[in-house]
């Protein structure tokens, strides 16, 4: 059964995103509604998000319903430049479930991503360097003490495209690499 949501998931909030920031602003839309009907072993499932969008075509607040029950839903804050600055999470009580929120530099590249849990404890510190061309160069993780889980060390190649991203351990050990190739015309 949590397949079946999970595919459902997927499958409605890939349609959500087919309309454009741009587009929801040029046509004033207020709020978006979808809903998706899947029968899995004889049972009818239907799944609706409901997506709110302030002036600048910024998701503001999304609800997700299984079976006209409410399941999951989330809030936004933006700041003047429409970059996200909080993202909250709330069980289908209504109570939080936990809260992200974000700051940013002078060219608008997120630097700083921290998680909370429901009582405002931190869980998680992201931070995100850049480089003088405004290059991603690491990607650091602590956890909600301070301390380092891993880190990750972008490259890139004379044209600024990104060559390999390098994973690190708390103890420094490479525990991942992902390499990028490109084909041109």
């Amino acid at each position: 059964m949590k397949g079946i949501i999970i595919g459902l998931m997927i499958g409605v909030s890939m349609g959500l995103a087919a309309q454009s920031k741009a587009n929801i602003k040029k046509n004033k839309i207020k709020s978006l509604s979808t809903e998706a009907t899947k029968v899995e072993d004889g049972k009818t499932i239907v799944k609706k998000e409901v997506e709110v969008y302030d002036d600048n075509g910024n998701v503001i607040e999304k609800s997700v319903y299984v079976n006209n029950k409410l399941e999951e839903k989330a809030t936004y804050k933006y700041n003047k430049n429409s970059d996200r600055v909080e993202h909250v999470f709330y069980n289908a009580d209504g109570t939080i479930k936990k809260r992200e929120e974000y700051k940013y530099n002078s060219n608008g590249d997120k630097i700083e991503e921290l998680t909370y849990d429901a009582k405002g404890s931190i869980l998680k510190k992201e931070v995100t360097a850049y480089n003088a061309y405004g290059e991603k160069t690491t990607e650091t993780v602590y956890d909600g003490k301070g301390t380092l889980v891993e880190k990750s060390v972008y490259s890139y190649d004379s044209k600024g495209l990104k060559k390999e991203r390098l994973t690190y351990d708390a103890e420094n050990r490479l525990i991942g690499k992902k390499v990028y190739s490109y084909t041109f015309k």
